[in-house]
């Protein structure tokens, strides 16, 4: 806004300048300290509250480290919200201007020009330091550059008495930026002789800083430094002729004096057509014509052009980009005008772009690849795309230039070491495999990796690719464990079942013998501790018919709401814990053996409660969700998709360490004293028998999480049931008994005459039952 409040930037401006995102807003570029000349920024300010816009004026700014770049500044009115507001860019092209500058320093025609001048030209700083000396200027003092370079005027007492006044003055006008000469002096060459000079300085730019550059002249032989200056210049004519490059020489008012062979080439104009006199701004765009104005103005001043970008203009109308260098043409202490090279960038501009196009284009198929992506040099890691990030929960700032054993679980670092230093001695390597890796919150998750060896910046690397399947890892366990229960209940199953008819002879035995028992005897006594201790191996067959699916659920449509809260109450009941419940009103009905689920819910809650021995609080949650077959997939359940009723019961307990958490549906797993290892295998068969599933999720100290799968029905309400005949009794009835068991033949035949039915049949099996069956309905006795 006017108040100069920043409120929005882009990624561009924190790349340039340093700040983070937070440092930045609601301050403005005074508090940033952003220019580094305040009227620099007065004048854009100016420049706005006049409702003018800028376009790419040079300033220099100030990033957060106090590095001082040089940038192009744009800047107009726009209304954001009814207020206005000013929308500025800049970018940075310090790296630009250097390579312009070193680009100027090294062009042949200027180093041709200068190194063959009749005059001797040097350069130094504001202390009197040579930083350059041509060969001319070797010529007049007697010392070799290499001697000259780097020391001072009074060092190498070139100076004597009389001259030491008039050099002052001369350095102290620079100082304070002003051009000076021609200004007579002496000089004491290398040899001793008094050398008699003339001397004109001018400010240039050098790699961004200000120098003085000189001009020296031996007047003693100023005719014979005349005509070497014409043969030079000759010379120099004919071997600009054939630079690559334009070269070109106007005077004061920017007509043209002078022009080489390329310069017709590069602007499509002949020798007819290209005659001096002709104004430089016909050779530029019209765009341009205020800033060559103001350059070529600068450069009169003193101040060289060393590379600007301009757009210029050949014959036929069409354009190209150009970098111009220009610098002062003085002859015989007289300004002629400006002389100076045209470089066409036309060919490195498309390729900039080219380069430009080809590197989003890869940088948005890597940052939109759904593999994790990342680049190690010397086990360094010097790319990695944003999946990566995502991956590893950290940033992608915070990923380049660490080691990527550091991501690495402890138990497989070796293993992945070995393997990257094998593929980069070029050993056969698995072309594919998974390990394990901590992300930034400590979570391990494990990933499936293909890697290619590359170079990258001029050393041997890897390119990897890294998949997360951990879910699907989490899946092939789930169906391991699901495989594992189901070939350990059909053992349990086939146990239990001959248990169960062994038992069922036993209690009915014992049944009887009771009955015969004195009231009060020993026998008696020791007859009902018996009965007892059937009965609870009875109960330990049963869950274990439960868990080898012997005991299939018998469903009906089920609240399961009423289910939740009663189930959880009843168990509850007496301790130091509470239940808290959150289940929502339109909690889905399911087609469940009440039973079943009603002990799947009282073995959990018992488990949370157990976990919590000096009291809390045991959550109950119940929600409707659907499952896509991508998304059971991705949560790692062996589920089909549909819709489920997702009921959790969570603790707070100590939770359960990672070794048991693998082996906690086990059947005969526990960790109790007195448990019988059943409860939660019992559990998971139920879930499984319901096409549901029952899941954990646990962590040291925060306790843990049960989660269990029912598939939802689309009925609202239970249907009727049938309403059952009360059995009459029956006189003296006929009755026959089917069980393939002898035991439990003659002893359910026992307990019916004990109790006065006398006409008993028995059969072994099926077919004989239904012999039997026959019979008695065809001679009248059914």
């Amino acid at each position: 806004p006017s108040d100069g409040t920043i409120f929005e930037v882009n990624d561009g401006f924190m790349n340039i300048t340093g700040y983070r995102y937070a440092e930045v807003i609601g301050k403005t570029t005074l508090d940033l300290h952003l220019w580094v000349k305040e009227a620099d920024r007065l004048a854009v300010v100016n420049e706005l509250a006049q409702g003018r816009e800028i376009n790419g004026v040079e300033y220099q700014f100030r990033t957060k480290t106090g590095k001082v770049l040089t940038g192009l500044f744009s800047a107009s009115l726009v209304t954001v919200n009814h207020e206005r507001c000013f929308l500025s860019s800049m970018s940075d092209i310090t790296e630009r201007k250097e390579m312009e500058y070193a680009l100027w320093e090294s062009e042949d025609q200027f180093r041709t020009s200068i190194e063959n001048a009749p005059d001797g030209i040097y350069m130094n700083d504001f202390e009197g330091n040579f930083l350059y000396g041509n060969r001319k200027c070797e010529e007049i003092i007697g010392y070799q550059r290499e001697e000259l370079i780097g020391k001072n005027f009074l060092e190498l007492n070139i100076l004597p008495e009389n001259s030491l006044a008039m050099a002052a003055e001369i350095l102290q006008d620079n100082i304070s930026g002003k051009s000076t000469g021609p200004d007579e002096l002496d000089l004491i060459s290398k040899d001793g002789r008094r050398v008699p000079v003339e001397i004109n300085t001018s400010l240039v730019q050098r790699a961004g800083e200000k120098v003085v550059l000189a001009f020296v002249r031996d007047i003693a032989e100023r005719k014979r430094a005349e005509q070497a200056l014409r043969e030079s210049e000759e010379r120099h004519r004919n071997m600009i002729d054939f630079l690559p490059i334009s070269t070109f020489e106007v005077d004061t008012t920017i007509k043209l004096v002078s022009f080489n062979q390329n310069a017709l080439k590069v602007f499509g104009y002949s020798e007819d057509d290209f005659k001096a006199g002709m104004s430089a701004l016909q050779f530029f765009s019209p765009e341009e014509y205020q800033r060559v104005g103001e350059n070529f103005g600068n450069v009169i001043q003193g101040t060289s052009i060393p590379g600007q970008e301009f757009t210029f203009l050949r014959k036929d109308g069409s354009t190209f980009n150009g970098l111009i260098y220009a610098a002062l043409n003085i002859q015989q202490d007289k300004l002629i005008g400006i002389r100076g090279a045209i470089v066409d960038i036309t060919e490195r501009k498309r390729a900039e772009e080219q380069l430009k196009e080809s590197e989003e284009k890869y940088r948005m198929v890597v940052e939109n690849a759904h593999e994790s992506i990342y680049i190690a040099v010397d086990g360094i890691l010097k790319f990695a795309n944003s999946r990566a990030a995502v991956l590893s929960g950290y940033s992608q700032e915070d990923l380049i230039a660490r080691p990527f054993i550091e991501f690495i679980h402890p138990d497989d670092r070796q293993m992945v070491v070995e393997r990257y230093l094998q593929r980069l001695k070029g050993m056969d390597v698995p072309g594919i495999y998974s390990f394990r890796i901590v992300d930034k919150l400590g979570d391990i998750r494990w990933v499936e990796l293909i890697a290619v060896l590359i170079t990258w910046e001029g050393k041997p690397a890897t390119l990897n690719f890294l998949t997360d399947v951990t879910d699907r890892k989490r899946l092939e366990e789930e169906q391991q464990r699901v495989a594992k229960l189901e070939s350990v209940g059909l053992l349990a199953g086939g146990i239990a079942h001959d248990f169960n008819n062994i038992l069922t002879s036993i209690l009915g035995n014992i049944s009887l013998a009771r009955t015969e028992a004195a009231p009060g005897s020993e026998l008696l006594d020791s007859l009902e501790q018996a009965e007892k201790a059937s009965l609870r191996a009875k109960d330990l067959t049963k869950q274990l018919l439960t868990f080898s699916k012997g005991g299939a659920p018998v469903t009906k449509l089920t609240s399961l709401m009423e289910l939740l809260k009663d189930t959880a109450v009843f168990a509850l009941r007496g301790s130091n814990v509470k239940c808290h419940f959150s289940i929502p009103a339109d909690l889905w009905h399911a087609e469940i053996d009440a039973g079943q689920v009603s002990q799947v819910m009282h073995n959990l809650v018992i488990n949370a409660q157990q976990a919590m021995p000096t009291g809390g609080t045991v959550e109950i949650l119940a929600e409707n969700i659907a499952i896509s077959k991508t998304q059971s997939l991705g949560k790692g359940l062996p589920l089909t998709a549909g819709n489920y009723v997702r009921i959790a019961v969570a603790d707070h307990g100590t939770g359960i360490p990672g070794d048991h958490l693998e082996k906690i549906f086990d059947p005969f797993f526990s960790t109790k004293q007195q448990g019988s290892g059943l409860g939660l295998a019992t559990s998971f068969s139920i879930a499984r028998q319901h096409g549901g599933h029952l899941s954990v999720e646990s962590e040291l100290g925060s306790g843990s999480t049960f989660y269990l799968y029912l598939p939802a029905s689309t009925q609202t309400s239970a249907t009727g049931q049938a309403k059952k005949e009360a059995i009459k009794p029956v006189g003296k009835a006929r009755i026959l008994v089917m069980d393939d068991e002898k035991g439990v033949r003659e002893v359910a035949g026992r307990m019916l005459k004990h109790i006065g039915y006398k006409d008993v049949e028995f059969a072994a099996d099926g077919a004989e039952a239904i012999k039997l069956y026959k019979a008695a309905l065809k001679s009248g006795h059914p």
